[in-house]
């Protein structure tokens, strides 16, 4: 395990990545275009993902939702043209996947098709109804499957909740996004189409040298010799012995074989209790992402599991290339963060052990997680995913595009799960919103109730008792998801 010490190299890159820098490539890491005149091949997740899709049809557990929110006047044909100039501007949103010789291939369109939303318009029902059929439109869309051959990857629904209120909805595949490519590309630049075309004007936008398609065929290159084998010897002493997965107990009996069914349950955090997590952070030098993690763990601990446990996250890891800060696309990486809580350490040590894996982990996740699993998961078990059945992040920071506008991912319900339970935490200057998406066949909504209520008591014991141990913790009781976290710090 790494020690407690970090380097200040490892400080630094830790630092950027958290705060959204995530341009640490070398110069000499330049990414060429990809070889004129051959099929552009897929991403190694992307092949993963695809390969899925092709062994259990139907799947919706990729599908994911987004909502832009508009409050004021709107030109719905203007927002429609700007969506389209989106999907013109970034190759991936405009691929559809074919087999080429039994082996998939990306097949991109020259020419992005027009977008027309689905239109709803509900301003007919009393006001308290709008909202929770606003919803309801936006998820029956997300849980019908998305076909990767025909496409397009994503569908649209406008909504009209009163004369000056809008919801667009998008249902996307995940195949052709990640993190970034949502909070921060697609909905500053849906809005820098918008205000462009409004003012008939062309959109100020970086300039992109390349296309997902080129960080696909780059990447494979580069994942050969010596680099593939130096994250791999990291990642197998990092993962070494581990025979089982970190795991909650569930509510009902885990199939023989995975399933993909699931729900979403949100939830928040004021901004008192948000800034109070903040203000901790600042006080344990270390990120709001590490005290998250951290909280996670202990609660998986208290939950009954080993005291060597291991959780996953996504990391950026694509997008290290300064060339690819502005691309659309699938170019986050899932890592597995294992922490030991051998000889009981205190909150204090926890966050250190905490901090220096994430930041290990940072600095190895060149290599997909595919192949770290191909390669060093050796249990034959289709009930469960490698390494962890357990996910948390941290989302980037949605960017300020002006008054009238607003933007979520914690809306509409897929109804699909890829993991037994994955916590995504997206940080905002009025407080934290949190989104807890399960397998619906292994836990009742009841039960991620209580663990999404313990989650945020254990957030409130966690500020409260930075020096017990953690065998001591005991998460106060919170009858609801106000729980007294602010309070806590006085």
């Amino acid at each position: 395990m790494p020690s407690s010490e970090l380097s200040e190299t490892k400080r630094q890159l830790l630092a950027r990545y958290l705060r959204g820098d995530r341009s640490v490539e070398s110069a000499a890491s330049i990414l060429a275009c990809r070889p004129a005149g051959k099929p552009a091949c897929l991403s190694v997740a992307q092949e993963c993902m695809w390969r899925h899709m092709r062994e259990n049809r139907g799947l919706t557990c990729y599908n994911e939702p987004i909502t832009v929110y508009r409050r004021g006047s709107l030109d719905v044909s203007l927002l429609e043209r700007s969506f389209t100039e989106l999907v013109q501007r970034h190759e991936a949103w405009r691929t559809t996947f074919t087999e080429v010789d039994g082996e998939p291939v990306q097949v991109i369109h020259e020419k992005a098709a027009d977008v027309v939303f689905a239109k709803s318009d509900i301003r007919h029902l009393v006001e308290a109804e709008r909202e929770g059929r606003a919803i309801w439109l936006a998820s029956q869309d997300a849980c019908i499957p998305i076909d990767l051959e025909r496409g397009p990857l994503f569908r649209t629904r406008l909504v009209r909740l009163a004369d000056d209120e809008y919801r667009l909805f998008a249902t996307v595949h995940h195949i052709i996004l990640d993190g970034v490519t949502v909070f921060d590309i697609f909905f500053s630049e849906l809005v820098a189409f918008y205000n462009a075309l409004s003012a008939g004007e062309a959109p100020v936008l970086p300039e992109l040298p390349v296309q997902f398609a080129d960080f696909a065929y780059w990447h494979r290159q580069r994942l050969r010799g010596e680099l593939l084998n130096r994250e791999l010897a990291y990642w197998r002493r990092q993962l070494a012995a581990m025979s089982e997965c970190s795991e909650l107990p569930t509510d009902f009996p885990r199939p023989l074989k995975k399933t993909y069914r699931g729900a979403i349950q949100s939830f928040a955090l004021t901004k008192a209790e948000s800034d109070a997590l903040r203000n901790f952070s600042q006080r344990q030098s270390v990120t709001v992402f590490t005290i998250l993690v951290a909280a996670f763990v202990a609660l998986l601990y208290r939950h009954g599991l080993q005291r060597d446990i291991t959780v996953g996250t996504v990391t950026p890891g694509g997008r290290k290339n300064p060339q690819l800060q502005h691309v659309m696309g699938l170019l986050q990486n899932r890592v597995p963060l294992r922490i030991d809580l051998a000889a009981d350490p205190t909150i204090r040590e926890l966050l250190v052990r905490v901090r220096d894996v994430i930041s290990e982990s940072l600095c190895h996740d060149d290599v997909p997680f595919e192949i770290i699993a191909g390669e060093l998961w050796t249990t034959s078990d289709s009930s469960r995913s490698p390494f962890f059945q357990t996910m948390i992040s941290l989302e980037p920071r949605v960017p300020d595009v002006g008054p009238g506008w607003g933007f979520t991912t914690m809306d509409a319900q897929p109804g699909g799960a890829r993991l037994d339970l994955y916590i995504e935490i997206d940080d905002r200057p009025e407080g934290m919103l949190g989104r807890a998406q399960y397998n619906s066949d292994l836990f009742t909504e009841e039960t991620i109730l209580r663990i999404v209520r313990d989650l945020r008591a254990m957030l409130v014991t966690l500020i409260a008792n930075p020096e017990e141990r953690l065998s001591a913790l005991v998460p106060p009781t919170v009858a609801a998801f106000g729980g007294p976290i602010a309070a806590a710090c006085n």
